[in-house]
């Protein structure tokens, strides 16, 4: 008879169940990471036709999902509201880092990070008002004279969260409020 050949054959080595935990974990926090930008985007979408006034129904609708799709991937509106604050300090950043690099005199410099910061602001008006209007961080003044403006929180104990707030703030304040702070230091 013949000689039987008894050739071993790699095994495939099976990684450890927590290997494999992590690694599906892992693929799941990039999916919802990127769910979480494409509702952005569709936001911002959503923003640029109905407004700063924009529903929870016209966002859902923009990124072709219901809107329990969409709190699926933000705790509430508020944490949507705060990701397109995000979006928009990104935005912004990209555009002034060249600015705050550059070469020129104190003043060319100034003006041309002022023309890069009002840039964004006409370049996206109706983003610019829907985070301002739902943050309202623009000075202790204000915080203190109203009891409930939402964000006062993020400029008395600034943290990453709340960053996207305080760089999208106005650099003044609207003049019935300015008014009213007149009034309140004479």
């Amino acid at each position: 008879m013949g000689s039987v050949s008894h050739r071993t054959r790699p095994v495939k080595a099976v990684p450890e169940e927590s290997d494999r935990g992590d690694a599906r974990r892992e693929r799941w926090r990039e999916h919802r990471e990127a769910r979480r930008a494409e509702f952005v985007e569709a936001t911002v979408r959503a923003i640029g036709k109905h407004g700063a006034d924009v529903g929870m129904d016209d966002i859902a609708a923009e990124a072709g999902v219901s809107k329990p799709v969409l709190y699926r991937h933000f705790q509430d509106k508020s944490d949507l509201y705060l990701a397109v604050g995000q979006w928009g300090t990104e935005l912004l950043m990209n555009r002034l880092a060249p600015e705050l690099a550059s070469e020129g005199s104190p003043n060319d410099r100034i003006r041309r990070l002022l023309n890069a910061y009002f840039g964004v602001i006409e370049q996206y008006p109706d983003v610019y008002r829907f985070v301002v209007r739902r943050t309202r961080p623009c000075s202790s003044w204000v915080i203190s004279s109203c009891a409930s403006v939402p964000g006062r929180a993020a400029v008395r104990n600034p943290s990453p969260t709340s960053t996207p707030l305080i760089a999208w703030m106005p650099i003044r304040a609207p003049a019935s409020l300015e008014s009213r702070r007149r009034s309140q230091c004479t």
